[in-house]
């Protein structure tokens, strides 16, 4: 590889897992990167990265095809696309396979159809269903009614969306809103699982009918602790859910990398599939940290190289930490105690947005996302929740 000229792009560098994954790429595996933003390229980030930020919008596609082509003039040799996030994601295969990007990009992604489904909820829902993968059984309009008879709590999702954004749980059956009340074309409805907050990810990495790499993580500790974003994970092997996802993506067909969100049910002794992102997951910095040679192998294969499978049982046993802001928001809040807190094992350890960072660009950034109207408004709504 060393005698190609080739760039791995890294876009969204202005949000905390755009800033994690270029850590990874540029300081743990030394790649070359080329990094872009939709916003605050011009000063802001340039002075926290200390080297060029290529302009990507991504508010609609126009402006995106305009700008990504404008960085395939300035740079040469060849280029890998990384996966950071979903919209740009979607607006990169879909010019790509419309033959309207150079065929200088490399990289390893499903198709734009298969993408899609994964990312509509209710489309791969129906997809899990119709394969007997395991998954939460939904429940639609002409069954709504038939709920009240033999009621379990429900959960009612956007059908398209990201993380727990829109999400509401019903978990009594005067709670439950009337049949009208529901936009069906928008929303799906669900049971929802009921587990001693038992959730766990499978993370794999699959190119030509092959996993190249896999692991998986049980999630130790949310904020808030009624419901909110995983801040404490550790690596764990589940052969169960590993099998489940292998088994998934063969049906699917899948090219890259995927995250699937499994939750365990009490009362069936079961893993549910909750869903499978197919673009790179907030916790990835424990892909590196572990040795699964995830990113690496992302790369790589991307060149054509021919890279040694990773599986489980290869790697670390070791766990990821979102210090800041949340558990640092727990601590503040009584949920977590000083020495709980203050327990630092760097070794086992990895922090988002610190590890594969020097301190003083780690610092730079967290000043530079947290410190705004909206994000200190987030914070002090969270504090007094």
């Amino acid at each position: 590889m060393e005698k190609l000229k080739y760039s791995v792009v890294v876009t969204d560098v202005n949000s905390r897992k755009g800033f994690d994954v270029l850590n990874i790429i540029k300081n743990r595996y030394k790649y070359p990167t080329i990094l872009t933003s939709d916003k605050d390229f011009n000063f802001q980030l340039p002075l926290i990265y200390g080297r060029q930020i290529h302009r990507l919008r991504y508010d609609n596609l126009d402006n995106f095809e305009r700008d990504i082509i404008a960085i395939e003039k300035k740079i040469e040799g060849i280029l890998i696309y990384l996966p950071v996030s979903e919209k740009v994601t979607r607006y990169f295969i879909q010019l790509f396979q419309q033959n309207r990007l150079s065929r200088r990009w490399k990289f390893i992604l499903p198709d734009l159809n298969t993408f899609n489904l994964t990312s509509d909820k209710w489309e791969f829902q129906k997809f899990c269903e119709e394969n007997k993968h395991p998954v939460p059984k939904s429940i639609i309009k002409a069954t709504y009614n038939k709920l009240k008879d033999s009621f379990r709590p429900v959960v009612l999702k956007p059908k398209s969306g990201q993380g727990s954004v829109g999400i509401k749980y019903f978990r009594k059956i005067e709670d439950l809103p009337k049949l009208s009340e529901i936009d069906w074309n928008k929303y799906l409805l669900q049971e929802k699982i009921t587990s001693n907050r038992k959730v766990a990810g499978a993370f794999f990495l699959r190119h030509k009918n092959k996993i190249l790499s896999e692991y998986c993580h049980q999630r130790i500790r949310i904020f808030p602790p009624e419901g909110g974003v995983t801040v404490y994970s550790s690596s764990v092997i589940y052969p169960e859910i590993l099998n489940t996802g292998r088994k998934l993506l063969d049906d699917l067909n899948w090219e890259g990398l995927a995250m699937i969100e499994f939750m365990f049910d009490e009362p069936t002794k079961s893993w549910r599939i909750i869903e499978l992102n197919p673009r790179i997951w907030g916790s990835v910095l424990l892909s590196a940290f572990n040795n699964s040679m995830m990113l690496h192998h992302y790369v790589e294969s991307s060149l054509g190289a021919q890279v040694s499978i990773v599986d489980a049982i290869q790697t670390r046993r070791v766990n990821i930490r979102w210090l800041f802001p949340f558990d640092l928001l727990a601590f503040l809040k009584g949920k977590l105690s000083m020495q709980e807190f203050f327990k630092l094992n760097l070794k086992n350890t990895c922090y988002v947005n610190f590890t594969y960072s020097s301190l003083l660009k780690s610092l730079l950034f967290l000043f530079y996302f947290f410190i705004n109207l909206a994000s200190i408004k987030r914070f002090i709504k969270k504090i007094r929740k």
